[in-house]
């Protein structure tokens, strides 16, 4: 949603790869099927006859969710790329890209977490991630705080 209206903002939306009123449809989409997929592998670890298919099921959740968002990282970086070679009048007045840095920003960290749950999964409920509680505050709940906390930033320097 902010990648779409910071287009829209711009008047950039013919430098962008993916439609404005596409981007939130289809991103969004991606998220809740991977989400969708994961809470059917979840509801399967509860039953010892199904917890290695739902443990599968959660990973290809989890891989689909990397993809949606690799292709949303790609769409920004090449958004970027465009806009600072052919800025619009709007652009070159607003501070859009400090935008987009906290997007990355923000971006990289959930790419983070998202590779650290799919190797917890991977790795199975004996595995090491799953059964020491500082893995997922460092990469779980530490992230998600720095993605509030840039979010936080970003819009205390809107009113700046």
């Amino acid at each position: 949603m902010v990648l779409g209206r910071l287009i829209t903002f711009a008047c950039a939306e013919s430098l962008s790869p993916i439609r404005t009123n596409w981007l939130t449809k289809i991103f969004v989409s991606g998220d809740v099927l991977s989400f969708c997929m994961q809470g059917i592998g979840g509801s399967m670890l509860s039953r010892s006859s199904s917890r290695n298919l739902g443990e599968k099921i959660i990973i290809i959740g989890l891989v689909l969710q990397i993809l949606f968002f690799g292709v949303f990282m790609v769409t920004s970086a090449v958004f970027h790329q465009r806009l600072a070679v052919n800025p619009t009048a709007v652009s070159i007045m607003a501070p859009w890209q400090k935008y987009m840095f906290a997007l990355y920003a923000v971006s990289a960290l959930i790419l983070v977490r998202s590779i650290f749950r799919i190797a917890e999964f991977a790795e199975g409920q004996g595995g090491a991630l799953q059964k020491s509680e500082v893995y997922l505050y460092v990469f779980d709940a530490i992230l998600m705080l720095l993605v509030m906390f840039t979010q936080l930033v970003r819009g205390r320097l809107d009113r700046l």
